[in-house]
């Protein structure tokens, strides 16, 4: 049985620090072989389902890494010193200028285990109220509204990111949609 207690740490270094943190480490595996691992070593992030009169509030974005326009989710970082409520709150007005006064947690999950140390933490916002989209200098994006039929269809056709589909089942499943 593998346990973590097999894998050490021989050395450990950040290799970039901007944006994100890329961690370059050397590990003795458990078969004795030392190995090279580089990951993203990430802050934690939010991720919301608002819903809005049977519709789920999403953004239609240009994803530059992608090199297109895709439908995703209001989503963004957990800032030091912020609690998952407040970073969810704050990143709902920011991106659809909405502000919820119910904001109900579903499920926190590993985003990309292999490649990132960060964990997504969901959430539906219902009781919603409209303000004013305050939009970052690198996020592109327009409010649309999608009904829960049509959103289920975007995930069946594989249109959304991976973490959406998650996200929406298991809120489906503690009936809070």
């Amino acid at each position: 049985m593998i346990k973590k207690e097999d894998f050490k740490v021989i050395k450990s270094d950040i290799v970039y620090d901007h944006y994100l943190k890329i961690r370059r480490d050397i590990i003795k595996s458990p078969n004795g072989k030392i190995v090279d691992y580089n990951y993203v070593d990430s802050f934690d992030a939010v991720l919301l389902l608002p819903i809005l009169d049977n519709h789920i509030i999403m953004l239609r974005q240009y994803r530059y890494p992608l090199r297109k326009i895709i439908y995703d989710l209001p989503a963004g970082g957990v800032s030091f010193g912020e609690t998952t409520e407040e970073a969810a709150e704050k990143e709902l007005k920011e991106e659809t200028g909405y502000i919820t006064n119910s904001l109900q947690f579903v499920h926190s999950f590993y985003h990309a285990p292999g490649t990132m140390a960060s964990i997504v933490h969901t959430f539906v916002a219902k009781d919603l109220e409209k303000g004013k989209q305050n939009l970052e200098e690198t996020e592109f994006c327009e409010v649309v509204y999608v009904s829960i039929s049509k959103f289920e269809e975007l995930i069946t056709d594989n249109i959304v990111e991976a973490t959406i589909p998650a996200a929406y089942f298991i809120a489906k499943e503690k009936q809070l949609i």
